[in-house]
């Protein structure tokens, strides 16, 4: 990145969209998300030790890779348009893209897209006092890609 610097940032001013399908052309922002983590990959890796693999060591070559499992943490307000979009996905599953917009000091400057399977929604707890919260777990289905941040169209 031309000009960095080595100050941190906070998350304050990120953003994530939710598709109706596989599609970026259908993303719509979920609001009121409170925190999310950008999803990684795993790969395996396949043992392929000789009798002569040097240095006595076990040797390994990558195999398939898997997505992580991450959970978008909203504040649950119920009947909202996200806890519709949730909902919908809940009772439909399949497959949708999510984008994932990442921010420098408040300006998003990283997104991150993939498609995703539904893993989850959970509500929370309701109680008197306390804050309610819902979280969307979903699962990397595919690979995730990262560019200069994009507004969805």
């Amino acid at each position: 990145m031309a000009g960095e610097d080595q100050n941190p940032s906070v998350g304050w001013g990120a953003e994530v969209w939710l598709s109706t399908d596989e599609t970026s052309a259908n993303l719509k922002e979920l609001v009121q998300v409170t925190q999310f983590a950008v999803p990684g990959i795993t790969v395996d890796q396949e043992e392929v030790t000789t009798l002569k693999s040097p240095g006595k060591m076990k040797e390994f070559i990558d195999a398939l890779g898997e997505g992580e499992e991450v959970g978008i943490v909203l504040n649950f307000r119920p009947g909202s348009d996200t806890d519709e979009m949730a909902e919908a996905w809940e009772g439909g599953r399949g497959r949708r893209a999510i984008r994932f917009n990442v921010p420098i000091g408040g300006v998003p400057v990283k997104t991150y897209d993939g498609v995703f399977s539904f893993a989850g929604y959970n509500r929370g707890e309701v109680t008197p006092g306390g804050k309610m919260e819902a979280t969307l777990n979903v699962k990397l289905s595919g690979p995730l890609t990262s560019s200069a941040y994009s507004v969805p169209a």
